[in-house]
């Protein structure tokens, strides 16, 4: 991968990640305003996909040279990658359960 090739991918990531950060703040503004839980899980999966996509942004841009003996490194930082990519689906499918029946237990009220 050349270094072109790399400066384009690495854009095209953090252009995704600005995306995501907005799509998150604007549910976490929207939770703030109707206090829905599904709207604070949406957002929470959404700023984990942005986490996602900036671990593996740095990954390509400082960690996917040729010759870089940075095993580890790079087996944790993918590891993290995915590990917020998992979140992201599973606070999706979360929130959309939440919408569908009703959080498990119900709020107490004072």
């Amino acid at each position: 991968m050349t270094e072109a090739h790399r400066l384009l991918m690495t854009m095209s990531l953090l252009t995704q990640v600005a995306m995501a950060l907005v799509l998150a703040a604007l549910l976490f503004a929207f939770h703030a305003t109707y206090r829905r839980d599904y709207l604070r899980l949406w957002g929470l999966a959404w700023l984990a996909h942005a986490l996602s996509f900036a671990m593996t942004a740095f990954i390509v841009r400082y960690m996917a040279r040729p010759g870089l003996s940075l095993t580890w490194w790079r087996l944790g930082a993918s590891w993290f990658s995915q590990l917020f990519a998992y979140l992201h689906a599973l606070w999706l499918f979360e929130g959309t359960r939440v919408l569908a029946v009703g959080p498990i237990a119900p709020r107490r009220r004072v």
